[in-house]
């Protein structure tokens, strides 16, 4: 399947109301359905529309002058894109955002509701917290970077990534973004496999023990990654 346009549903309304929005007064707003590893934003495109996302998962990738691809952070069932576009004059996308899961949002043209979306004060206040949130998680992926263990890495990068406890990645994009050699992370991720933490499924893995892997990443024990949403 690849992108699919259609009416929203009455239950996608309630998402645009959460944040304080009027349907009513959104003018050709329109359901999106993107299939995993389908581009949902291009780096580099203007940004014509903003996105509410109803659910699934998707990286956001910065492409570097040497052309790889850093990844910079997930949307899990919730959140806003474009925010960062909508404020700024000339609203060239600054990053390529990828489906990972099958992923459903809702689409707001800018030509039509720009002056209503930022004269909505309910809704700029969401927006500058969904900022904010971004904000902190570059901060925690930078220290993530600096004080853990490759093992730590990987091991919280299948669980951030990972949806419904199966994840499916390009490995090379994979290693680039937490810091190691295709080979050092090829033979992190055979431990996983050896320790029956993670087991191959279909064309990814799925987590076989996700309080394991937890441990491994470091993480506290009540958190739950990947299941959220």
């Amino acid at each position: 399947m690849f992108m699919k346009i259609s009416q929203p549903q009455a239950r996608d309304l309630e998402i645009a109301r959460n944040y304080g929005l009027d349907p009513e007064r959104l003018l050709h707003l329109r359901r999106m359905e993107f299939s995993p590893r389908e581009q949902i934003l291009t780096q580099g495109d203007r940004l014509s529309a903003l996105l509410l996302v109803l659910s699934g998962k998707s990286k956001v990738c910065s492409l570097a002058n040497n052309g790889k691809n850093l990844i910079l952070n997930y949307f899990i069932s919730r959140g806003i894109i474009g925010d960062i576009e909508l404020m700024t004059t000339d609203k060239i996308i600054s990053t390529t955002q990828i489906a990972l899961s099958e992923f459903h949002c809702l689409l707001i043209p800018l030509a039509k509701n720009e002056v209503y979306l930022k004269g909505n004060i309910i809704f700029m206040n969401h927006l500058a917290e969904e900022l904010a949130q971004k904000l902190l998680s570059s901060s925690r992926n930078y220290l993530s970077a600096a004080f853990c263990s490759g093992e730590q890495r990987l091991s919280a990068y299948i669980l951030e990534t990972a949806y419904k406890d199966y994840f499916a990645d390009n490995l090379v994009d994979v290693a680039a973004t937490i810091g190691l050699s295709y080979r050092q992370m090829f033979r992190l991720l055979n431990r996983l496999l050896d320790a029956k933490i993670i087991e191959r499924y279909l064309d990814g893995f799925r987590i076989l023990d996700a309080k394991r892997l937890r441990q491994e990443a470091g993480a506290e024990p009540e958190e739950d990654y990947g299941k959220r949403g």
